[in-house]
């Protein structure tokens, strides 16, 4: 366990834009989730229709690019 978390640390430190990107990403949805109910509820609602496959998909294409750079390192 300890060096699956050393190998993510590396990761993210050698990938930080990557790793900022989807910290102010992520971390934006979840702050506007609770400024107010209101917000709350327009989440809830934008989630419901087809969010979360937005927010995985933009997740998803940064992740790859990581993988995609150490495939081409290793190959």
């Amino acid at each position: 366990m300890k060096k699956t978390v050393y190998n993510i640390l590396l990761l993210s430190i050698q990938n930080w834009f990557q790793s900022f990107f989807l910290l102010i990403f992520n971390g934006f949805i979840i702050y506007f989730s609770f400024t107010s109910p209101q917000a709350l509820l327009t989440m809830i609602y934008f989630l419901t229709f087809g969010g979360f496959s937005v927010i995985n998909l933009v997740n998803s294409i940064m992740i790859k690019q990581v993988f995609d750079r150490i495939e081409r390192v290793t190959h």
